[in-house]
């Protein structure tokens, strides 16, 4: 696995979609909304991990947090339509989704565990997802946006 990205619409906010069309209708611009939806969908991703929770409000299966490069990596890009969210690390998307990691090129994956090391042909990452909407993004999103389209 590598990098990877969530991506949104405005779509995705259905009780905002009479007053988007209205925008439209007058010729303005809606990146603004969608960098709105972008910077709370990022310090949410980031913030995750000192509440260390899924988006859902679960706990994390495993702890993610050791050098803060993985909660520094969260990146957000965002135009008329379209928000994207992830990051460019190469093991990003591993502690997202979950999965198996196996020795490709050597005999076995060595790595430290508790200041123990560990050698071994294979292991499964358990899926900590750090990036996603929660319920209480979408209701910070839909009031955000509500205040800046009256």
């Amino acid at each position: 696995m590598s990098a990877f990205i969530l991506q949104y619409t405005l779509a995705d906010f259905p009780k905002m979609a009479e007053r988007f069309q209205n925008l439209a209708k007058k010729g303005k611009d809606k990146s603004k909304m969608a960098n709105i939806i972008m910077s709370q969908l990022v310090m949410s991703a980031t913030n995750r991990f000192d509440e260390k929770k899924t988006p859902d409000g679960r706990p994390w299966r495993s702890p993610l947090y050791r050098t803060g490069t993985l909660s520094k990596s969260v990146l957000g890009a965002a135009d008329e339509t379209t928000v994207n969210i992830g990051s460019n690390l190469k093991y990003a998307a591993i502690h997202q989704f979950g999965g198996e990691i196996a020795a490709k090129t050597a005999a076995y994956l060595k790595f430290k565990i508790n200041e123990q090391w560990v050698q071994t042909k294979k292991v499964n990452i358990p899926a900590n997802p750090y990036v996603g909407m929660s319920n209480e993004d979408r209701a910070a999103i839909e009031e955000k946006l509500a205040e800046e389209l009256l």
